[in-house]
């Protein structure tokens, strides 16, 4: 019902599973599925995405039954202490 909603354009519900499919916890991280959802509510204006597609993991691998995820380093551009 929820991917039904996000799929006929409803910002709420394509934020709700791109959360969904971000968290790890209802069903299986995916990060490439969150970040679709997540940028279609964006685009319609949804700040909130925007700000859950910025901190979406790059990177998601498994090995063994383990699970890694690699972040982006954190832009350190303004950082007066890297001279």
């Amino acid at each position: 019902m929820l991917k039904t909603a996000a799929s006929a354009g409803n910002i709420s519900a394509q934020e709700n599973l791109g959360l969904i499919y971000s968290s790890n916890q209802d069903v299986p991280l995916n990060a490439p599925e969150a970040a679709k959802w997540l940028k279609l509510a964006a685009s319609q204006g949804r700040a909130e995405a925007q700000e859950l597609l910025d901190n979406l993991p790059r990177t998601v691998c498994s090995y063994k039954g383990a699970v890694y995820i690699f972040w982006p380093p954190p832009d350190n551009s303004d950082d007066s202490d890297n001279d």
